[in-house]
């Protein structure tokens, strides 16, 4: 509340010392219209294609980097080691 009445209260003094015209400034809002079914399909499929486009390429990678480490054996020891840690967790409840 303090600071809504110091704001209002600096406007007012402003105004009374600055004494100037007003501006003839208007805000103009555009008016709103329903959206056309064609315009949002198209807008979805780009937005899905761009997106896809962007994430197909990580899940190939991680898929591999994940086959490597499985065929290497490395994927083994560490899930291992999480799955312990997470029974030992269950067995304290």
């Amino acid at each position: 509340g303090l600071i809504v009445g110091v704001i209002l209260l600096v406007g007012w003094l402003s105004s009374r010392l600055f004494n100037s015209d007003t501006s003839d400034f208007i805000l103009e809002i555009p008016p709103l219209r329903r959206p056309q079914l064609s315009n949002v399909l198209i807008k979805t499929y780009s937005r899905l294609n761009w997106y896809l486009r962007e994430v197909i390429p990580l899940f190939v990678v991680g898929t591999a980097i994940l086959f490597l480490l499985n065929k290497l054996q490395l994927f083994c020891s560490t899930s291992s080691n999480f799955s312990a840690s997470s029974r030992g967790s269950e067995s304290r409840w």
